[in-house]
């Protein structure tokens, strides 16, 4: 029986060390996600979901598409050294052959210095190294015929070689967008955010569109009646094994309704409106306040013994996205052979009439108050309602799996990647 026994032993123990070594190495795939709202309106669902819906979170989850919209240029500006001003021009040496271009040099350069002391039109101009870097080099707009001497001349000869000077961290532009800082809020996600190709890299990173393999599918579903395009991207990660080690990569689409909308899906008012609103209602308090009193003073008066409902202002948040979750690529063992699995854990929100699933009426959030005003002192029109969206699928790679939603859908394409070695130099960095 011992002999019959060890070759089983032994086929076991190949197994599992086969098993072992295919948990050690890198599995790396290329996910490719199409997601399509389907047009339906929330007051047509016949499921009820509890309000309010929380945003699924993961601190070790993956953020592909924050970095694209808000680029964080902080290192960069801070790797650059801090420049050191020149001495002035009065104290330079000038290297030149015909020492009398020097002087004529010098002269012309004391001449227009001078003139701007004594003519109006120079007057108020700047006494410190910090003011005069504002305006070297710069153009006026609003009178073209008052110029500055620093127009033309710089005094003190600020010289750039990629540095910083101390006074200007604070206004140095962006050197990796066109805009001069990234927006602190975003109204609209890309439908098509565009990344970059990075066959060396070793953590996860966005593909370009002109990778796409789906764009044909997703011409089809657009054609469509109702269905609208809500985000179309790819990218490549290292895929681990089980489902509480992988990591999640966090996907977020659509409008975001944080400048609308509190945590809760109601309705907020904006700053600049509430603070118009305030002043209003203190001129009309301070106005009509004898009228006020004759009116209650001529009507019988009613006791009210029920209580006043004021739902309590929720909180207000800088990412309220249309949809917004965790989409999860793991591998798990199942008879000894792995196999994909896809873990989605999702919120989509759409606005609907107010009171719908069993909220409160409907009220509008005054931010400055930390209350909500009553629903007849400011009707509101809409609500927003979030829906979750949980589902767990096995799936098999290159081949198209659907998830759907009343919502919304989504289609999923996983593709084994195998990752290029990388170049001799770079391997031995």
């Amino acid at each position: 029986m011992q002999i019959r026994r060890a070759p089983l032993i032994g086929l076991m123990l190949a197994l599992s060390t086969t098993s072992g070594q295919a948990q050690n190495q890198d599995w790396w795939f290329e996910v490719e996600v199409l997601l399509y709202k389907q047009g339906q309106a929330v007051e047509s669902l016949d499921e009820q979901f509890p309000q309010p819906v929380v945003t699924p979170r993961d601190k070790r989850a993956i953020d592909l598409l924050s970095p694209l919209l808000r680029p964080d240029t902080s290192g960069l500006r801070a790797a650059l050294p801090t420049c050191k001003p020149a001495a002035p021009v009065q104290d330079k040496t000038f290297d030149v052959g015909d020492p009398q271009l020097l002087d004529t040099l010098q002269s012309q350069l004391e001449t227009l210095a001078s003139s701007a002391n004594n003519s109006d039109i120079f007057a108020g101009e700047p006494q410190t190294l910090a003011d005069q870097a504002q305006i070297v080099g710069a153009v006026p707009t609003t009178n073209s015929a008052a110029w500055h001497a620093e127009d033309f001349v710089d005094l003190y000869s600020l010289q750039r070689g990629g540095c910083q000077y101390e006074f200007e961290q604070a206004w140095l532009e962006d050197l990796l967008v066109s805009h001069p800082r990234p927006e602190n809020f975003v109204e609209q996600a890309p439908v098509w955010p565009n990344g970059t190709e990075q066959p060396y890299s070793q953590t996860p990173y966005l593909l370009p569109t002109d990778q796409l393999q789906l764009s044909q599918l997703a011409r089809d579903l657009y054609r469509q009646r109702g269905i609208e395009p809500l985000m179309h991207l790819a990218w490549r990660q290292n895929v681990q094994f089980g489902r509480s080690k992988a990591k999640a990569v966090r996907l977020f689409a659509g409008r975001n309704f944080a400048k609308s909308y509190d945590i809760n899906g109601y309705p907020v008012q904006d700053e600049t409106l509430s603070s118009d609103l305030t002043a209003d209602d203190t001129s009309d308090a301070a106005l009509d306040l004898m009228a006020q009193v004759d009116k209650a003073l001529a009507e019988p008066l009613l006791l009210d013994t029920q209580p006043s409902r004021h739902s309590e202002a929720g909180e207000r948040t800088d990412e309220l996205w249309e949809l917004d979750g965790l989409f999860k690529v793991y591998l798990q063992y199942i008879n000894r052979v792995p196999y994909l699995h896809v873990d989605a854990d999702m919120v989509y929100r759409k606005e609907g009439q107010p009171g719908l699933m069993g909220t409160a009426p409907m009220h509008i959030a005054l931010p400055e108050q930390g209350q909500m005003a009553p629903a007849d002192a400011m009707p509101a029109q809409f609500q927003l309602y979030g829906m979750p969206f949980d589902q767990l699928r096995r799936i098999i790679s290159k081949q198209l799996h659907y998830f759907d939603h009343p919502m919304f859908g989504m289609v999923v394409e996983v593709r084994r990647y195998h990752p290029p070695a990388p170049p001799k130099d770079e391997a031995a960095q």
